[in-house]
């Protein structure tokens, strides 16, 4: 068991963020697959899948590390709501060779962008 674990502790991540995005160890098929069920499980919406191009169109609301700010006495009076975290939209798109594959995401706001990938990489891990 000490062997065992010996040997998980060398062996490289599956997935790794680097500068340009998230490096993941698998071919481009099982790849499409995992990030297709990350995204599943971590909460991003699907708009559309195109496996031919290994592209994502993604929705992703950010989770507020903020509890959300009620609105004060003459918000509520005039209407005033509370504010939620806006949806963001995405391109996740996977490129592969071999038994390595790449996946970068793209949007208007680079803060959830970069939350985004983190919350992925969290998962594919």
């Amino acid at each position: 068991q000490a062997k065992q674990a010996k040997e998980a502790v060398k062996a490289p991540a599956y997935a790794q963020a680097t500068a340009g995005g998230i490096v993941i160890r698998d071919s481009l098929a099982s790849a499409w697959r995992r990030v297709g069920l990350a995204l599943d499980r971590t909460g991003f919406t699907v708009v559309k899948r195109d496996e031919a191009s290994g592209s994502y169109e993604v929705r992703y609301v950010p989770a507020s590390e903020a509890p959300a700010q009620k609105p004060g006495f003459f918000d509520r009076l005039f209407g005033g709501k509370e504010k939620a975290a806006q949806p963001m939209d995405m391109r996740i798109e996977l490129r592969g060779q071999g038994e390595v594959s790449g996946m970068v995401i793209t949007g208007a706001d680079q803060q959830a962008v970069a939350k985004a990938q983190a919350v992925l990489l969290q998962d594919l891990q």
